[in-house]
């Protein structure tokens, strides 16, 4: 009997700096081998790893699906007067559907570090609706705003705030996500999910939050979290630990996880349908800057520029 079709949403490669364990090829050759039809990238906060992974799984044979698991500041970017570290970011998923998606995410991640960056590059709910077009929206981890309402039994404000999401991103462009690492507060949130998504009507979407690609590389991770934060492996009040199930998981595994919830594995392979974006090859798509008169070409008004500064430079 052939397994469940699933394939992963959810994951964060060597480009989620000190974080994430898993090499973009090493990804991509091991969805396929796994007989996954697709599979995504969703490095914390930035897009550095899109070019070449999006490579590998061509090379793989798997959809490339890019994507981010951004930041939202609850109380905008702009806010910087909390006690540092503690200023409210909840985590939300975002994958590419088109170009126009990849577009946006590449503006959501650059204002992120220019303009919202404080302790962590960041996005906030007026910027999620300015770059909204092209972008499939998951509720995320136990840190997205979703979860956490629900298991302060908030369940009101996560009524609301799935609707806010919904209006944002469009019907059938929103998903509640489910995670099950064997965390107690995930196995607390997840039939609450399950019930908020049968209130509203929302769909459910498993994932795996995959740090490090097999079992075995639990404690080479741990070691990646050390370097992070700066504690040794021995020192019992470090708060940071590796998850020992923030694999990458075969569909059987998944499937086991969330037997009780067969829709949020279906649910995977339809955003992977939905998300249908290749990076353009061979093109250079540089910018077009404006040339001022009385310059005929860029050339002319960078040497211009040159002449210009050059005294300042002696």
């Amino acid at each position: 009997m052939a397994g469940p079709r699933f394939v992963h949403l959810h994951n964060h490669s060597e480009y989620s700096l000190l974080d994430g364990a898993i090499r973009v090829k090493d990804l991509a050759e091991t969805a396929k081998t796994m007989g996954m039809s697709a599979v995504a990238l969703t490095d914390h906060g930035n897009l550095f790893g899109a070019i070449p992974f999006f490579k590998a799984a061509v090379d793989a044979g798997v959809k490339p699906i890019i994507g981010m698991e951004t930041y939202v500041a609850e109380g905008g970017i702009a806010e910087r007067g909390r006690v540092p570290g503690q200023s409210r970011s909840d985590h939300l998923t975002l994958l590419v559907r088109n170009e126009e998606g990849y577009r946006n995410l590449i503006k959501l991640s650059s204002i992120a570090y220019l303009e919202g960056f404080y302790y962590r590059p960041r996005v906030d709910y007026e910027l999620l609706a300015r770059y909204r077009g092209g972008l499939v929206a998951m509720s995320g981890c136990l840190q997205g705003a979703v979860a956490r309402l629900l298991l302060a039994d908030r369940r009101k404000e996560a009524a609301e705030l799935c609707e806010r999401l919904v209006s944002i991103f469009g019907p059938g462009a929103f998903y509640l996500e489910m995670q099950n690492h064997g965390i107690p507060e995930e196995l607390a949130v997840i039939p609450r999910i399950a019930k908020l998504a049968a209130d509203t009507g929302l769909p459910t979407v498993a994932t795996n939050d995959c740090h490090f690609l097999k079992a075995e590389d639990h404690r080479a991770h741990d070691v990646l979290l050390c370097l992070q934060t700066g504690k040794e492996l021995d020192d019992p009040a470090r708060a940071l630990r590796s998850n020992p199930e923030t694999y990458f998981k075969s569909p059987e595994q998944m499937g086991e996880l969330f037997a009780e919830h067969p829709r949020s594995l279906e649910s995977t392979l339809a955003i992977a349908e939905m998300c249908d974006f290749r990076l353009p090859e061979g093109e250079q798509l540089l910018p077009r800057f404006p040339i001022p008169q009385p310059y005929a070409s860029a050339k002319d008004y960078l040497e211009h520029l040159v002449m210009e500064s050059l005294p300042k430079r002696v």
